[in-house]
């Protein structure tokens, strides 16, 4: 069986290489100058090729030597990274972190970097909120937080968990325009418009057994921002959809109910994304698995709160009585 190059030979010959001449190869291997013309001697013998020729004035590649250095270079690059990597995996997670996030993700953002932070002191946490989509690589982020179907990218994504979209309406807005009963009584009330176009927006629910029904809802208030949205339900402005992650905790503190409980506005997956690397740092690896953890959990606990409220949410209202009042 032939052998193979020893690593010690092929280091040699890049030395002499770039150095340009074996005695300065010698110089920054630290080794005798007929130590580093041996190892490279013995490279030669073993691939059966002339790699350099030399005179007593120049060094030079040969052809073959030319293809063989372009090959072994990036080889040995990647051994040194591979390298890097290890030594940094056992060592302690530390630098700057940049990560991205939607703009009404701010409550929950700041208790989950809170609790990052406490684990990982020596990591420096930079957090930007924003409804636009950032990009990562571009804009030299390490992390981005997504909910909702991803675009096609070479962006590396792990999967949180699966969040659900309720109607909320505080209980005042309930008692004063009554409690809609069937997805066609919202049509009579006043909706606080997430991205809503001109005044209305189309819902398409989901109800018992995933059956599908789109209704019509009109509203006066429109926002891009489902903090904003809260808010407004929480102050009387009408019935809208909330992430159940935003929504759940006003249940317990009845500040908000469910409305039609049975139905949801949709599901959504929630990504941690980042971009693709070989060797992924310390840094970003411990936050990422921390985020999966951290953020299913939310996302669980999210789901049987509201499970549990709908459960126990009043059935009959003043439906019909919305018909008269609730749109405004």
């Amino acid at each position: 069986m032939e052998q193979e190059p020893d690593l010690q030979d092929v280091t040699a010959f890049l030395a002499v290489v770039d150095a340009g001449s074996f005695t300065a190869a010698a110089r920054r291997l630290g080794l005798a100058k007929s130590n580093v013309s041996r190892r490279v001697a013995r490279l030669e013998q073993q691939l059966g090729a002339r790699l350099l020729e030399r005179t007593t004035r120049r060094l030079r590649l040969t052809e073959v030597g030319e293809t063989y250095h372009a090959h072994v270079t990036g080889a040995v690059q990647q051994l040194a990274e591979a390298a890097r990597s290890v030594s940094e995996l056992v060592g302690q997670p530390r630098g700057r972190l940049r990560i991205t996030a939607p703009a009404d993700w701010n409550e929950t953002m700041g208790r989950l970097i809170a609790d990052f932070s406490a684990l990982h002191p020596a990591i420096q946490i930079e957090v930007e909120l924003t409804q636009r989509r950032v990009d990562l690589v571009a804009e030299g982020f390490d992390i981005a937080l997504r909910a909702g179907k991803l675009e096609d990218s070479s962006l590396i994504a792990r999967r949180v968990g699966q969040g659900a979209t309720h109607l909320y309406a505080s209980p005042d807005y309930l008692e004063r325009h009554g409690t809609p009963q069937v997805p066609a009584d919202l049509t009579e009330h006043a909706c606080v418009l997430f991205r809503g176009r001109h005044g209305e927006a189309t819902l398409d629910l989901l109800g018992p057994d995933d059956a599908s029904e789109s209704v019509v809802v009109h509203g006066v208030i429109s926002a891009l921002d489902f903090g904003f949205v809260r808010h407004a339900l929480v102050h009387g402005a009408g019935f809208g959809f909330l992430p159940d992650s935003l929504g759940g905790p006003e249940l317990t503190s009845g500040r908000l109910r469910l409305v039609l409980p049975s139905y949801c506005v949709g599901r959504s997956a929630f990504h941690v994304v980042y971009p693709s690397a070989r060797f992924l740092s310390p840094k970003v690896r411990v936050f990422v698995d921390f985020c999966v953890e951290w953020a299913g959990g939310e996302l669980a606990a999210s789901a049987a709160l509201v499970e549990r409220h709908a459960g126990t949410a009043p059935t009959r209202g003043k439906a019909r009585r919305g018909a008269k009042r609730g749109r405004r």
